[in-house]
């Protein structure tokens, strides 16, 4: 089985990240949150609300969030990223990429407007 990306596909962040790893990443799927059966089959209902803030990644029966999500995406795009998802999977580390992907996911709208990509239409997450 492979790996499933579950994404924002209304935030311009999301889907820029999508078409930039997606050529790199072929045993990769990508599924819109948006997508309701889908999120279904892959994600436990009491699970889903985190869909709202977080990119999700399933892969051999585990499911990871945020910023170990992103991490082992790229790690899986090249091999220097591996040792910094390795780095980060640490306990304390762990803690501050997630505290730092969660502010871009608070502010993902304001974020977007500033790049000049879509927003979407949650504009900030207090």
């Amino acid at each position: 089985m492979g790996y499933t990306v579950i994404y924002d596909s209304d935030c311009g962040i999301c889907t820029k990240l999508v078409a930039l790893c997606s050529p790199h990443l072929s045993e990769y799927s990508w599924v819109s949150s948006l997508d309701i059966d889908s999120v279904n089959k892959l994600i436990p209902m009491n699970m889903q609300h985190k869909l709202s803030s977080s990119v999700c990644l399933h892969y051999e029966d585990k499911t990871i969030w945020g910023s170990q999500a992103i991490l082992k995406m790229l790690g899986d795009i090249w091999v220097g990223f591996s040792a910094i998802e390795r780095l980060f999977s640490l306990p304390i580390l762990s803690l501050l990429s997630e505290t730092i992907y969660m502010g871009i996911s608070r502010n993902r709208g304001r974020i977007s407007q500033f790049l000049r990509l879509n927003q979407c239409e949650i504009r900030s997450i207090n």
